[in-house]
């Protein structure tokens, strides 16, 4: 499960009022100190950190380096009302990401979706031989994935046309891991594990899609 730190003081109730969005991730810690969000990272251990960047004292790519070398995160949403193009382009670097706010809670997750996405591949390939789990069939055709990767949204967003080319590249590596050849028994238990873990991040991803899809009113 992927494990989250907010530093914001109004995302929190969002969070509470639509916790199902949410669904899956776990929220270890919340607060409007940045140094107690830094001194609880040893113990939380956040891999995604969703940060009001004004409560950082502004933009200065130094605090958000200081941030990630004190939280070891994977990726960090920066949550931005103004900004200058400069400091969008320094929010936009490496394991950064800019995020204009208000925002919805189901984008916020699909920002987040390549570390879901990584955590889970990561987690299943290492379980232990086990009997191979229902799959769970593709929410959309392949007609509507290519509409979605070209769609335009109605909030200047392209998370609907990146969440749709994610869903497609697992579902072409799902389908590939099944047809892998094995030359061992080890070799056909990791194909499964990947084949298993390729299928749970694909219905993720396209359960995010669809709440992506509900929120901006986009027909398919």
């Amino acid at each position: 499960m992927t494990r989250i730190a907010v530093l914001d003081d109004r995302l929190p109730a969002q969070i509470r009022e639509n916790p199902g969005a949410f669904e899956g991730v776990d929220l270890v810690w919340t607060g409007t100190d940045v140094e107690q969000l830094k001194a609880s990272a040893r113990l939380t251990r956040p891999s995604v950190l969703i940060v009001n960047v004004e409560l950082l004292g502004g933009h200065s790519p130094e605090n958000l380096t200081q941030l990630l070398d004190a939280t070891h995160a994977d990726l960090v949403l920066c949550l931005y009302t103004f900004a200058r193009r400069e400091a969008l382009e320094a929010m936009n670097q490496g394991k950064l990401r800019a995020i204009r706010v208000p925002v919805s809670l189901a984008t916020l997750r699909t920002q987040m979706m390549s570390v879901i996405v990584r955590q889970l591949l990561s987690s299943d390939a290492d379980q232990p031989r086990r009997d191979p789990e229902p799959v769970e069939a593709p929410v959309f055709t392949s007609a509507q994935l290519g509409r979605l990767q070209e769609v335009r949204s109605t909030i200047d967003c392209e998370c609907p046309n990146h969440l749709a080319e994610l869903v497609i590249g697992l579902r072409a590596f799902e389908e590939y891991s099944a047809r892998c050849s094995s030359k061992d028994d080890r070799d056909r238990d990791v194909h499964r594990s990947l084949n298993q873990a390729a299928a749970r991040a694909r219905h993720e991803m396209e359960q995010a899609l669809l709440a992506v899809v509900k929120h901006e009113g986009i027909v398919i």
